[in-house]
C-alpha cells in the first residue's frame, strides 16, 4: 500500500457483491475448518467464499468457509456445509446509513464525515469507548445469535488512513482499532476472527486473530456458483 492510498479511507465492501476464490494462509484455514489434525494430515485446500450479495445462498453449502453479510436473509444452519464455517461481516471503521444501528451512532456522536468514496457510509471513531462497547456487547453477540460461527472484520484500514490524513485530529486511531479487535478477542476467545487487510493494525494484534484476507477490491459479481472441483 502506498502512502497516497493509505491516506484515503477504504469503502466498506458490504454494499456490493464480491465473489472470492482465494488461496492464502492454507494452514490457518485448515485449522479453522477441521482442527490441527486435519491440517497435519494435508487434506485438500479449503474452499473459501466471500460474498456480500443477497441471493444465491444455495451455493454456500459447497464451501468450507463462507463470509456473508451479517444481515443476510437466509437460514444459515440449512445453508452451511457439514463442518463448514460461516463468518458474519462487520464493518468496524465505518457504517452504512442503511444499517439499523446507524441512527443510534449518529445520536451518540460516534460518526465522522462521510467516506469520500461512498457518501452513504460515515466514518467511525475507532477510539471511542462507546463504539467498542456496542461492538462487543451488542453487534457481535447479535451476529453470533443469528447462527454465524465466526466474524469477519472490514474497514480497519480506515484507522491508518485517517491518522495519516490528520495526525493531530486522529492521533491514536490505529491503536484504537487494535484495542477494538483485542476487546472482541477477550470477550469471545474461541470465536474465529478473520480480518480484511488493516495491515497497519496487524503488528499490534499479533495472536489476536485467526485469518487474514487480502481483499483485491475486485468488481461486482453475480450470485456465487458452486465450485466445479
Amino acid at each position: 500500500m502506498t502512502q497516497a492510498s493509505a491516506a484515503r479511507p477504504v469503502s466498506a465492501r458490504g454494499r456490493r457483491p464480491l465473489l472470492g476464490s482465494l488461496a492464502w494462509a492454507r494452514a490457518a484455514l485448515l485449522a479453522a475448518t477441521a482442527g490441527p489434525a486435519a491440517a497435519r494430515a494435508g487434506r485438500r485446500d479449503p474452499r473459501l467464499l466471500v460474498y456480500y450479495g443477497s441471493a444465491g445462498q444455495a451455493a454456500i453449502a459447497h464451501y468450507d468457509i463462507a463470509v456473508l453479510d451479517s444481515a443476510i436473509a437466509a437460514d444459515l444452519q440449512a445453508s452451511c456445509a457439514p463442518g463448514g464455517l460461516l463468518l458474519g461481516y462487520l464493518s468496524l471503521g465505518e457504517v452504512h446509513g442503511g444499517r439499523d444501528y446507524a441512527p443510534a451512532l449518529q445520536r451518540e456522536g460516534l460518526l465522522l464525515e462521510p467516506n469520500p468514496n461512498w457518501p452513504e457510509a460515515r466514518l467511525l471513531d475507532l477510539r471511542a469507548p462507546r463504539w467498542r462497547e456496542r461492538v462487543v456487547e451488542e453487534l457481535v453477540p447479535g451476529i453470533l445469535a443469528r447462527g454465524f460461527g465466526g466474524l469477519f472484520f472490514d474497514t480497519l484500514d480506515n484507522a491508518e488512513a485517517l491518522e495519516r490524513r490528520d495526525p493531530a485530529r486522529f492521533a491514536g486511531m490505529t491503536e484504537g482499532a487494535a484495542e477494538l479487535v483485542r476487546a472482541v478477542r477477550r470477550r469471545f476467545p474461541r470465536v474465529p476472527l478473520m480480518l480484511n487487510r488493516g495491515y497497519a493494525v496487524l503488528p499490534r494484534i499479533a495472536g489476536q486473530f485467526d485469518m487474514l484476507l487480502g481483499d483485491p477490491c475486485g468488481p461486482p459479481s453475480t450470485p456465487p456458483p458452486a465450485p466445479t472441483a
